[in-house]
């Protein structure tokens, strides 16, 4: 559960980059997770409002490469939560779609698409940047910062006091991502 998930705390976006899509392949969920362009659904805001209140032992994460984001998911049904970066110290979250229950109008509409130029299909039926553009990257910025100083990395529900993930991060291998990659064409 994520608390104040409001647009000042967040914004919704769409990711179509090929990272997103592997993850999806590779938890074997894409058809749920990625829209008819390969999109995935996020809201992006602080780790501090995160609450897992039930599941907590089903909590799994990996990371595509070693130096990617680290993306967590459920164990059991293979949903997708969310990504973070590796360092707590930087309290971003990428809350993903697939979890998003209930009525997500209090997420506010979707701001902004990145990453179109790995879409599917015909891209005018999409309106996304090739890139993510400098105005989302000032108010991700804005919003870490904030959330810094309001000591938000000190309370994260995905890592423990001492900064380190809460569960064992798997990273794929080469063989395994390729094999993800691959069913992103």
């Amino acid at each position: 559960m994520l608390q104040h998930a409001t647009p000042p705390r967040g914004e919704r976006m769409r990711c179509y980059c090929r990272d997103c899509q592997s993850y999806a392949h590779h938890l074997g969920v894409a058809d749920r997770v990625l829209d008819s362009h390969g999109g995935t659904a996020l809201f992006e805001t602080t780790s501090g409002g995160l609450q897992i209140t039930q599941g907590q032992e089903y909590l799994a994460a990996l990371r595509l490469s070693p130096k990617g984001p680290i993306r967590w998911y459920a164990s059991c049904c293979h949903t997708p939560i969310a990504n973070t970066m590796a360092n707590p110290g930087l309290p971003f979250l990428a809350l993903m779609g697939a979890c998003w229950q209930g009525d997500t109008q209090a997420l506010g509409a979707e701001r902004v698409a990145v990453f179109g130029k790995d879409a599917h299909g015909e891209r005018s039926q999409i309106q996304a940047h090739d890139k993510i553009p400098m105005s989302a990257m000032l108010r991700v910025a804005r919003r870490l910062l904030r959330a810094r100083l309001r000591g938000e990395h000190r309370r994260s529900a995905l890592f423990d006091d001492r900064g380190q993930p809460c569960c064992h991060v798997r990273t794929l291998t080469r063989e395994e991502r390729q094999a993800a990659r691959a069913l992103c064409a």
